[in-house]
């Protein structure tokens, strides 16, 4: 099992007149964000998770298995110190709690780049990202260093959804489908540009 994420982080958004101050730990909606946007990334990782693995990504290998979450983690919790703090890159205040979200763990994964190329892994991306967007997933961060290949198996998986967006797949507005489907047509032409991009240095070795 592995710790992917927690939600103490500053948001730090253009407010509108009447929007409440960001606060250290705590993530404020304002009134620029969309309505089918959750602000705080803790939550829109768990969302994400739990959609996909609804519908089958997580079995079919797609993603991480999802195991849950963990709020208000505090930090006198036993193991902590050893197993928890490590994550931080900066001091917490005592008072702090921690979110946590659960993962599958994976051993010896390695980042997707040149040397991890081939079409058929570039094809199995393109299918995860199909499936996700059928799942009304919007991954939201899709830069290589969220796609990872287990060098045992050759499985690739997608994480980093904490800048994802899950839309609704019933009650939908005109609206929010429109949106959903700029933003899908848009994530599809930035992986399909990064694999072209990997592809050629592939051939240049």
């Amino acid at each position: 099992m592995a710790i992917t994420h927690s939600n103490m982080a500053v948001r730090s958004p253009k407010a509108s007149p009447g929007d409440p101050p960001p606060k250290y730990g705590h993530i404020h909606r304002t009134s620029a964000d969309p309505v089918d946007y959750e602000c705080d990334p803790f939550l829109r990782e768990t969302r994400a998770y739990r959609r996909l693995q609804e519908h089958g990504l997580c079995k079919e290998g797609h993603v991480p298995d999802f195991y849950g979450s963990i709020e208000n983690i505090q930090q006198m919790t036993k193991g902590w110190e050893q197993h928890l703090k490590p994550l931080f890159k900066r001091p917490l205040p005592d008072s702090a709690k921690i979110n946590a979200v659960l993962i599958e763990y994976v051993p010896n994964l390695g980042p997707f780049n040149m040397s991890a190329y081939s079409s058929q892994r570039a094809e199995q991306l393109r299918t995860s990202m199909r499936k996700m967007h059928q799942a009304g997933v919007y991954h939201g961060d899709v830069h290589r260093r969220n796609l990872l290949v287990s060098k045992n198996t050759g499985r690739v998986l997608w994480i980093g959804f904490n800048a994802s967006i899950t839309f609704p797949l019933s009650n939908k507005t005109k609206s929010s489908d429109t949106e959903m489907q700029k933003l899908m047509k848009r994530v599809t032409q930035r992986l399909a540009q990064s694999l072209v991009e990997l592809a050629e240095d592939r051939k240049l070795g």
